[in-house]
């Protein structure tokens, strides 16, 4: 004989365990029998019922985890059968699986209290293994899906779209940016507007070899849910990069100012212009790396060939410089403050070009060589000079610098490090 209970009489509604969780804000079910999960269990077809996640945490906490029943009763209370139980997922489940099955077993598994089913006997521990199956699997897909609604909505809400950029990514790259981004949406603890700000930071930075490099080792040696808060450290180490960035940059402009004062009077080349822009090489070039003044051509001809006599006049250079990859060498040839560079300046810049080629350069691993004669202004009334600058610069042999440019181009490079700082304060 069958029997049904049916809700307030009313013959329409029947009592199942569905009721339990109809009140619930559930967000996502996983419907059972579910072969995709693990066919390999021998019972797989014959557990039927609903595991539900909710939108917020479970707040009775005898309700979070997989009950069991068996003929309609509970056998077992809901837990996750050792299953990890620090997981942040636990926290948002709950549900049934009807285990009929059960009484068939020869030996009697259901505890005299039924509120525990007993996990000693073999039958019951391939149970115990399948249902620490789905549970993780139901927990992987659990952080998907709200990854993935998190994701849409700051794509809607915030003008924010990640897939778009990771599409732009090379492989290897996009594999590193699932590592952070993923925990970042996929933890509950935090919501969409810190979730972007975040993940847009990450995204802002991701050009930077530095911070893929940090990155990178977060995503290897931290646990998935510690990774936000660890961003979060790492935007600390920029403020504090960015505070160094303008003591230093504050530094420079009492620098800048007092090249200002030189500029204005009819300073020498030598010494006081040699000896400032010596000290302050940053000055000419913020890429200068390598440094050397006062070379000649016959210290230079040593270097690379010590026994070849040299077959010209010897002459002094100003300043050698090198840039950050070491495949440019930059000639700088100075001039007092107020020297009108001339077509006999551009040919002797030339020409030190021209004998570094040829007798040095590509001994010391430079390809090109790169000249710059700065001087107070340039001598543009003289046609023969115009052209020679024009067709020296086309070719990227000799270029043309005042003092004024020099000074332009320091205070703008500067200004940007203190505008950046000031502006990362007022976030």
């Amino acid at each position: 004989m069958k029997t049904s209970l049916l809700l307030n009489s009313n013959n329409e509604t029947p009592v199942t365990n569905d009721l339990k969780f109809k009140e619930l804000k559930t967000q996502f079910e996983w419907i059972f029998p579910k072969e995709s999960f693990d066919s390999e269990y021998s019972h797989w077809s014959d557990i039927s019922g609903t595991i539900f996640t909710l939108e917020t945490p479970v707040k009775d906490t005898e309700m979070r985890g997989i009950y069991l029943t068996s003929r309609g009763k509970i056998v077992n209370t809901a837990e996750f059968y050792g299953a990890r139980d620090n997981d942040q997922f636990h926290g948002y489940v709950t549900g049934y699986l009807e285990v009929d099955f059960i009484d068939d077993f020869e030996e009697d598994v259901i505890s005299t209290d039924r509120h525990s089913l007993n996990w000693e006997n073999e039958k019951t521990k391939e149970l115990q293994e399948y249902l620490q199956k789905i549970i993780r699997k139901i927990g992987s897909e659990w952080k998907q899906k709200r990854a993935n609604i998190k994701k849409e909505t700051i794509r809607n809400e915030k003008e924010l779209d990640i897939e778009e950029w990771q599409n732009d990514l090379p492989t290897y790259e996009k594999e590193l940016s699932d590592k952070i981004i993923d925990p970042i949406l996929e933890n509950s603890n935090i919501d969409v507007v810190e979730s972007s700000e975040i993940i847009s930071n990450v995204i802002d930075k991701f050009d930077n070899k530095t911070f893929k490099e940090y990155a990178s080792k977060i995503a290897d040696v931290s646990k998935p849910e510690d990774i936000p808060n660890l961003l979060k450290l790492m935007e600390d180490w920029k403020a504090i990069e960015s505070k160094q960035f303008k003591d230093l940059a504050y530094s420079r402009i009492e620098v800048i100012k007092q090249f200002e004062e030189y500029i204005d009077t009819d300073t020498k080349e030598v010494p006081t212009l040699h000896n400032f822009l010596k000290k302050f090489s940053w000055l000419l070039d913020p890429r200068i790396l390598e440094f050397k003044d006062e070379v000649k051509y016959s210290q230079l001809l040593k270097e690379s060939f010590p026994e070849e006599e040299l077959d010209e006049a010897d002459r002094r250079i100003d300043f050698l410089c090198s840039n950050a990859l070491g495949e440019i060498l930059y000639v700088i040839e100075i001039k007092r403050s107020t020297y009108k560079v001339d077509e006999k300046a551009l040919e002797q810049a030339y020409n030190y070009g021209a004998f570094l080629q040829d007798k040095y350069a590509s001994e010391t691993g430079f390809s090109k060589v790169v000249c710059y004669v700065v001087g107070g202004e340039k001598k543009s009334n003289d046609y023969k000079f115009k052209r020679k600058e024009q067709t020296y610069m086309n070719s990227g042999e000799v270029f043309v610098k005042t003092y004024i440019e020099l000074l332009e181009q320091s205070k703008e490079y500067h200004k940007e490090f203190i505008e950046t700082y000031d502006s990362f304060h007022k976030k």
